[in-house]
């Protein structure tokens, strides 16, 4: 279980959907959210949790792998019309770097691609993500 924060700091200056201030692209948007994943441990290299993890060595702490995803998503253009929905989906490749003699100090790096979907706009739909982390307990 993770209790994760973050940040959203929006690039594009253009405003979209329902002018209530939620989709002004000039504010920094917070978050807080708890998670719980759970996998199976397939091998002393290989760990599975709806993500593909593979050791770099078995005695490896550090892991790498990719991962499919996709969800489901009612009023994507943000104008009210809850009754609309439409899909979206990507490819992830990540490294878990854990640091320290028991792996307590950690660096996730991520890079996605989302598939192309009607309601995207601009191409190349993809992201980076680059976090800090250690365990508390």
């Amino acid at each position: 279980m993770a209790i994760d924060g973050g940040l959203d700091l929006r690039s594009d200056a253009r405003p979209w959907g329902i002018p209530d201030g939620r989709n002004d692209p000039g504010k920094v948007f917070y978050s807080v959210g708890q998670w719980l994943k759970a996998g199976w441990q397939l091998g002393t290299s290989v760990r599975l949790q709806l993500d593909l993890h593979l050791k770099a060595k078995e005695s490896s702490q550090h892991e790498f792998g990719f991962l499919v995803a996709g969800g489901a998503f009612n009023d994507v253009y943000r104008v009210g019309a809850l009754n609309t929905y439409g899909g979206a989906g990507g490819l992830t490749v990540f490294g878990d770097l854990r640091f320290g003699p028991t792996g307590r100090y950690q660096v996730n790096i991520r890079g996605s691609w989302g598939f192309p979907a009607l309601w995207l706009q601009d191409p190349p739909y993809i992201a980076v993500l680059a976090a800090l982390g250690v365990r508390i307990f």
